[in-house]
Order: C-alpha cells, then sequence, then structure tokens
C-alpha cells in the first residue's frame, strides 16, 4: 500500500529557501506571519460577505425578547408582564448554553390582504412553541408545538424552518418560546408568505447542491482508495460521506423526509453524525499531520480532541445529550488552539502542499472561534451563523480533495525520479558488464597470440634441458637456476590463460 508513504516528499521541493534567494531568516518569518494573516483575512471578509449574501428576508415588524430563568412561566404570564421586561433584539439572538426559556413577541402589522408567515431558525431547534390570540375566545392563546422534538407530519406548514400562518389581527401581539437542550442560536422573522416558500425553496436546492457535490467528492476518494488501496483516500471518502449526510440531517431533511413521525430517531441520528463528522476530520488531520515533521505536543493535543470526541459520542448514544454536548466548553477551545498551532506548527517541503493545510487549518481556526463566541451568546449575526459549519465543510471538502490530489502528483514525481534513477543504475550495470566482457575478449585474444610463442620457447627449453643433461655438464649452475626460471615464467603464462574464461 502506499500509505506508509510520507505525504510531504522531502525529494520534491516547491524552489529554493530564504537563505538560497539572500533573504535573511528573521525576514523570512515575517514574510510567512504577514501571508497568514492577510490569508485569514481573506477567509473571514469572504465568510462574512457569503453571510451577508445569504442572510434572506428582514422581519417585517420589529422582534421583542424576554428571557424566564426558570422556563416555568405559561404565555398568560409573559403577556402580563407588560411591555417594560421587553426588550427590542435584532432577530437573530444566540442563547448559549443555558435552562431558560426565551420568549419572543412581534405585533402583528396591517396584512392589507397579504398572507403572513411566523418562522423560526435554524431547523435543529429542540422546542418551538407559537402562540397566536384565539379568534373565537377572547383572552385565551392558541398554542402550535414544533421543534426538532415533535413530529414533522404534525406541523401546519411544510417549510424546513418552523413556521406557523400569522392570523392574528392588526395590532395582537404574537409569542414565540424556545428552548433547546444544546447552545443554539435563533432567529425570528415574520414574513410575507411568498418571501416564505421561497426561501425555503431556496434553502432545500442549496443543500442538495451542496450535499451532492460532497458526495461526488465522497465517491471520487472512494474509487482513488480503491485504485490506489491508500488509506488517506479511504478516510477522506468517510469524511465526506458523512459531511453530506450530515447537511441533510443538519437542515431538517431527515424530519421531513425520513422520519416525518420519528423525531426522536431523526434528532438522534443528527447528534451523532455532527459528533462522528468532527470525529473523522479530527482522525484524518491527525494521521495526515503526523506524516509531516509536526511536533510531538501537537499531536498530543489532537490525540486529546480524539478522546474528547469518543466519550461525547459515548455519552450522547447513552442519551445523556446535554451533559455530552457540555464537553464542547473544553473542546472547542482546545480545537481552536490546535488549529492555531498547526498553521505555524506543520511544514511541508512542497509550497502548494504547505498552501492547502494552512489555508484549511486557518479555516478551522475561524470556524471554531465563531462557534465558541455564537454558541456561548457572545456574537448573533447572519445565517451563516445558523449552520456555522457550511462554510466550513464547503472550504474542507474542496482543500482536502486538493490536499490529496497534489499528494498523489509528489507521490507520481517521486516514483518518476525513483524509476530514473533505477535505469541510470541498470545502464551502469549494462555498461560496466560490457566493458568487462570487452575486457574478458582482449585477455584471451591476447593469451591466444601468447600461447604459441609460449609452446615454441617451451619445446626449446625442453631441448636446451636434454642437450645439458646428455652433455653431464653439472658444474653449470647458474645455467640451470635461468632455464628453472624461465619455466616457472612459462607456467604462470599458462595458469593465466586458464584464469581468462573467467574474466571474460
Amino acid at each position: 500500500m502506499s500509505d506508509d508513504r510520507t505525504a510531504a516528499l522531502p525529494g520534491v521541493s516547491a524552489g529554493a529557501s530564504p537563505q538560497d534567494n539572500g533573504i535573511r531568516p528573521e525576514k523570512a518569518a515575517w514574510l510567512r506571519l504577514t501571508g497568514v494573516l492577510w490569508l485569514a483575512l481573506a477567509i473571514g471578509g469572504l465568510y462574512l460577505g457569503v453571510s451577508f449574501w445569504m442572510d434572506g428576508h428582514r422581519s417585517l415588524v420589529p422582534v421583542f425578547q424576554y428571557v424566564d430563568d426558570t422556563a416555568r412561566m405559561g404565555v398568560e404570564q409573559v403577556h402580563a408582564q407588560g411591555d417594560a421586561v421587553f426588550e427590542e433584539v435584532p432577530a437573530m439572538q444566540s442563547l448559549g448554553y443555558t435552562n431558560a426559556a426565551y420568549w419572543f413577541r412581534v405585533k402583528q402589522p396591517s396584512s392589507a390582504g397579504r398572507r403572513l408567515v411566523l418562522v423560526v431558525q435554524p431547523s435543529y431547534v429542540d422546542d418551538v412553541r407559537f402562540y397566536q390570540p384565539d379568534r373565537l375566545m377572547p383572552g385565551r392563546w392558541v398554542e402550535s408545538r414544533q421543534g426538532d422534538h415533535h413530529p414533522y407530519a404534525r406541523r401546519g406548514r411544510e417549510e424546513l424552518a418552523f413556521s406557523v400562518d400569522a392570523l392574528g389581527d392588526s395590532g395582537q401581539w404574537m409569542y414565540v418560546r424556545v428552548t433547546s437542550g444544546t447552545a443554539v442560536s435563533v432567529r425570528v422573522r415574520l414574513l410575507d408568505e411568498a418571501d416564505a416558500v421561497r426561501e425555503d425553496a431556496l434553502t432545500i436546492l442549496g443543500t442538495g447542491i451542496y450535499a451532492g457535490g460532497v458526495l461526488i467528492l465522497a465517491i471520487g476518494s472512494a474509487l482513488s482508495a480503491v485504485v490506489g488501496r491508500d488509506r488517506f483516500w479511504a478516510l477522506n471518502a468517510l469524511f465526506q460521506l458523512v459531511t453530506a449526510v450530515a447537511v441533510f440531517m443538519y437542515f431538517g431533511l431527515g424530519n421531513r423526509f425520513l422520519w416525518p413521525e420519528q423525531p426522536w430517531l431523526s434528532n438522534a441520528v443528527t447528534n451523532w453524525l455532527f459528533i462522528i463528522h468532527f470525529l473523522c476530520g479530527t482522525v484524518f488531520y491527525r494521521m495526515y499531520v503526523g506524516q509531516h515533521a509536526t511536533p510531538r505536543w501537537m499531536l498530543r493535543m489532537m490525540d486529546l480532541m480524539v478522546l474528547l470526541l469518543v466519550l461525547q459520542l459515548v455519552m450522547v448514544a447513552a442519551g445523556v445529550t446535554r451533559a455530552g454536548f457540555f464537553i464542547n466548553i473544553m473542546l472547542v477551545p482546545l480545537a481552536a488552539t490546535t488549529a492555531a498551532c498547526m498553521t505555524f506548527g506543520v511544514r511541508s517541503d512542497d509550497g502548494v502542499e504547505q498552501f492547502l493545510l494552512r489555508l484549511n487549518t486557518l479555516g478551522i481556526f475561524a470556524y471554531f472561534v465563531v462557534f465558541f463566541l455564537l454558541h456561548h451568546g457572545i456574537i448573533g449575526a447572519t445565517f451563516m451563523l445558523l449552520y456555522p459549519g457550511l462554510y466550513l465543510n464547503a472550504l474542507t471538502a474542496v482543500v482536502l480533495q486538493l490536499m490529496l490530489l497534489r499528494r498523489n502528483r509528489l507521490l507520481a514525481q517521486e516514483r518518476e525520479k525513483s524509476a530514473r534513477a533505477l535505469e541510470l543504475a541498470r545502464q551502469r550495470v549494462a555498461s560496466e558488464r560490457r566493458e568487462r566482457e570487452e575486457d574478458g575478449r582482449f585477455l584471451s585474444m591476447l593469451l591466444h597470440e601468447v600461447r604459441s610463442p609460449l609452446t615454441v620457447i617451451a619445446m626449446a627449453l625442453g631441448a636446451l634441458t636434454r642437450r645439458l643433461r646428455a652433455a653431464g655438464d653439472r658444474d653449470d649452475e647458474p645455467l640451470r637456476r635461468d632455464l628453472q626460471r624461465i619455466d616457472a615464467s612459462i607456467s604462470q603464462m599458462r595458469g593465466l590463460e586458464g584464469k581468462a574464461p573467467i574474466l571474460a
């Protein structure tokens, strides 16, 4: 499998180092910091720009709010409080983690033949109750219970958001009571029916396009994982698939199309997917950045995140949902800190991969900062902050795909480099073999040419030796030694002749 290879290949570099370009290390560090800050500003500006663009229609009337800390007051008691306890607030409010009940009220305007709709977002608020004056029995209130914990099939209208027809007379107050077991932001608006229907249709269309695009990326990642037997592509496919399903559930499409009579099941699946989505993403990043020169303490921070997410999933599955989501009080700051550290702590020898890693970690950092501020009631803003994971999920889905495609390219370049080195080695070995063969042939030819003279010399030496023996001259010892040396030299030359085939 190719997953044992490093994600950042040291043999493939994007360019020269700052020292090679004549830039001092201190100046290079400031340039990198400036680039990161500009990138963060660009991401934040794009986030806010898209958020305001998708904000939808403004409420036709002002919205007033009263907080019931006991969560025990009824609509009659709240209505009897009078105007003094209500304060005008923006249409969107961050409730944070609280047991209180939030009461919102709006005044019915002169409809002039228009049909108006009272709308509450987002689609995952636990309990939403609408109260309107009863036309048949003055002094009484008509209650409509909705929310994520109530069956979708029993709603009066079919929008994904919680909504009722505004049927009161002009000048009458209408109330909305909101409670939730987790931190949540709420937007209350009174809209024309046509505007409410148009927003609902656009929400469904946008959700379908969004989830469909991520699903296509998941399918492509799965095919790459099967073909390349690469665990990073497999993890990315799982992460993208969970993202697509989570977005589908996040907008209430599970309530509407899958389990309209079983809200508890839809709510449970949404909560599980919310945690599993972050768990899959954290595990993916832990494994991916582990292939880089990441500091060990930073990896331990990511290990702690995985541990907290597993604990949260177990608690939510065990039914203690509120306590499980309270872990976000520790998890969200930890995730934001880890993302900020990763922006500067993770390095890659490839400039493109370094940029993609930094872009993604900055997006994660921005998301968790917004998530923390929003879910603790510190800020309140626009549509995108009702569903704060949307922008991050889209950014992450695209960037992860680009990162893995870049990794494939780096691996391909490394394989090409290795193949070229192997081919050069083969050519060098073949050249050396040819040279040895040529040397062997030359030596064989040389020894063959020497063989005849050696034979003649050996024959002459033998004749001379026999003559000396026949002459019986025993006093010419130097001549005998010379003849022995000649004989030894001939034997050595014949020995080389015997070794010639081995050299060849």
